[in-house]
C-alpha cells in the first residue's frame, strides 16, 4: 500500500498540521507501526530535493507516530527524518541536535549500520556550524561501522564527506585526495549521484589549488 513516497496515504498525511490529527489518521487506517515511521524517513530523504514543504510535514508525522509508539527504533528514524528536514531548511543547530538523538536511539536499538548512516549525514550540518572536530569524529565513527560490514559504497560516499570537511578548512590537497578516492570507488557501482558530487568537488579543488599556486 505504501510502496512509494507519492502514495496517496502519504500525500494525505502531509496535509495535516497537528500531531493529534496525524496520529488519528494513521490509527484509523491501522498504520500505527514502526515500519510506517521507517517508510516516512525514507520518503523524507527522497522528497527533500523536490518538495521541502511536504518533506517537512512528513518528518513531523514520523515524529508524531514515533512518540505515540515510544520504541527506540521508531524514535531513531523519526529523529533522523526531522534532522534531514532541519538541514535542508538551513537550521543546522537543530539538525545536529536531532542527529545526535537519532544516533543514540539507533545504537540503543542495536541498529549499528543505521547509526553509521546517520553519523555520515550528520557531518554536513556540523561543518556548516564550524564544528570540524565533531564532524571528523562522526566521520571516523561511521568509517569503522562501514568497514566492519564491508560497505564500499557508503565508505566512498563517506570519503566525500571527509573531503567536505577538509575543503571547508581550505585544505584542498587533502580534500582532493578524498574526492578522487570516492570517485574511483563509486564509478564501478555506477552511483550517479555520488559520482557527480565527487567529480564536481574534484573540479572545485583543482581550481582552488591552481589559484593558490
Amino acid at each position: 500500500m505504501l510502496d512509494t513516497p507519492q502514495d496517496k496515504v502519504f500525500d494525505r498525511l502531509s496535509t495535516f498540521s497537528t500531531h493529534p490529527v496525524r496520529v488519528e489518521f494513521v490509527s484509523r487506517l491501522g498504520l500505527l507501526s514502526p515500519s510506517i515511521v521507517e517508510q516516512l524517513d525514507e520518503a523524507v530523504r527522497v522528497l527533500l530535493r523536490t518538495d521541502l514543504k511536504k518533506a517537512e510535514s512528513l518528518a513531523e508525522a514520523a515524529m508524531a507516530i514515533a512518540e505515540k509508539l515510544g520504541d527506540k527504533t521508531s524514535l531513531a528514524y523519526a529523529s533522523r527524518a526531522k534532522a534531514n528536514a532541519f538541514w535542508f531548511l538551513g537550521k543546522n543547530l537543530q539538525a545536529s541536535e536531532m542527529n545526535e538523538k537519532a544516533i543514540a536511539f539507533f545504537e540503543e536499538a542495536g541498529k549499528t549500520v543505521e547509526a553509521g548512516r546517520t553519523l555520515s549525514t550528520s557531518i554536513q550540518p556540523l561543518i556548516l556550524l564550524g564544528e570540524y572536530d565533531r564532524a571528523l569524529g562522526a566521520a571516523e565513527r561511521a568509517r569503522k561501522i562501514f568497514v566492519a560490514v564491508d560497505d564500499t559504497v557508503r565508505l566512498a560516499r563517506l570519503d566525500i564527506n571527509f573531503g567536505n570537511i577538509f575543503h571547508r578548512q581550505d585544505r584542498f590537497s587533502e580534500a582532493l585526495d578524498c574526492y578522487q578516492r570516492a570517485y574511483s570507488q563509486l564509478a564501478p557501482d555506477k552511483d550517479a549521484e555520488g559520482i557527480i558530487a565527487a567529480l564536481h568537488n574534484v573540479a572545485v579543488c583543482l581550481i582552488a589549488l591552481n589559484e593558490n599556486e
